[in-house]
């Protein structure tokens, strides 16, 4: 029996997902995939320049994912969670750099 089958939103991370967003950083295959597990407890937001026709239609279908055209000046200061979904190393690296700015310059 998993914590949604209690009514409850928990992910096996611990964390009570009620409420809360979560930001996925990548527009591609990873991203769906995270963005599929997420939306299933809690309001998922998307954030990339495009998107793989699977995430837009999982977009068009489900009322917790959002997708956002925009690079990571964009971030929600109310994510409990940010979650790469980059392939690329190049680009995993330019997010990684650019994300960590961001935390340092917003708490």
């Amino acid at each position: 029996m998993t914590g949604k089958d209690l009514g409850r939103k928990y992910l096996p991370l611990f964390i009570d997902m009620e409420g809360r967003k979560v930001v996925v950083f990548g527009g591609g295959s990873v991203g769906f995939r995270k963005a599929s597990l997420f939306a299933e407890y809690a309001e998922t937001a998307v954030i990339s320049i495009d998107f793989s026709a699977e995430l837009e239609e999982l977009a068009s279908s489900s009322s917790s994912v959002e997708l956002i055209v925009s690079d990571l000046s964009s971030v929600s200061d109310g994510s409990i969670l940010a979650l790469f979904g980059a392939q690329d190393d190049k680009i995993w690296q330019w997010e990684n750099r650019h994300f960590r700015q961001h935390s340092q310059l917003h708490g």
